[in-house]
């Protein structure tokens, strides 16, 4: 007798001399529990009754208003919420550099390379970073004066 082996995948049932019934060859229908048909699934959320605060710091070549303006779309997004948004400017003037729309551009800090020259890309590997701890005692003073807050941006 030669006989065709089946792969254990094609048929998981164990294996019986019997004939199979006609319950064994129909096959079953699962039920799956998928919920409520048309309710949402996510708890409602309540929303803060207080406004939310945001602290926004601007990146190189920017400053406080700057920064403002080019998030006006993304606040927009917090209108339901009250959310407040408040935008210092950096305490390092840039010389040579202004920002896109003609005022003068602040920076947070400045990474100087190997040569001694500064490059805005260069954070990575920078050997040293001008204005860090000025910086650093700006926002904590900012942030006694002006806070609390309940997120960052930048």
């Amino acid at each position: 007798k030669n006989r065709i082996m089946e792969s254990p995948q094609a048929d998981a049932r164990p294996s019986t001399d019997q004939e199979p019934s006609s319950s064994d060859t129909q096959p079953t229908k699962t039920k799956r529990n998928r919920g409520p048909k048309n309710k949402p699934v996510a708890a409602k959320l309540s929303l803060p009754t207080s406004p939310v605060r945001f602290l926004c710091l601007h990146g190189y070549i920017q400053s406080g208003p700057v920064f403002s303006r080019k998030t006006s779309a993304f606040k927009k997004c917090f209108n339901k919420i009250k959310a407040e948004f408040v935008y210092p400017t950096a305490p390092h003037l840039m010389d040579n550099f202004t920002c896109d729309d003609g005022s003068a551009a602040y920076k947070w800090l400045e990474a100087v390379d190997e040569t001694g020259g500064a490059d805005p890309y260069y954070y990575l590997s920078a050997k040293q970073w001008i204005g860090f701890e000025e910086s650093l005692a700006f926002l904590f003073d900012f942030i006694d004066k002006n806070g609390p807050f309940d997120g960052i941006l930048g």
